[in-house]
């Protein structure tokens, strides 16, 4: 993750290893704020490094937490939106 404290938008990189069966190539973030609400992006990530930007010019200022599940795997990650 990059840009960290954050203003405008988020840069989110990961990779889905070559040997990935086809049915874990959907990649699955999800970006949790201190309240409990959610906000879901869904995507299919062929084999490779990828990026995903995120906005959050909507969001309020504050910590949030961010989800990435892909390739069978899931890593978690603190983000802070500053305005």
């Amino acid at each position: 993750m990059s840009s960290n404290p954050v203003r405008s938008r988020i840069t989110v990189r990961y990779g889905i290893p070559k040997a990935t069966a086809s049915a874990d190539k959907q990649v699955k973030m999800r970006l949790y704020d201190v309240m409990g609400g959610v906000r879901s992006i869904e995507a299919r990530a062929e084999d490779g490094r990828h990026k995903q930007q995120i906005g959050v010019s909507g969001l309020a200022a504050g910590t949030y937490i961010l989800r990435l599940s892909a390739g069978g795997q899931s890593i978690v990650r603190k983000m802070t939106v500053v305005r």
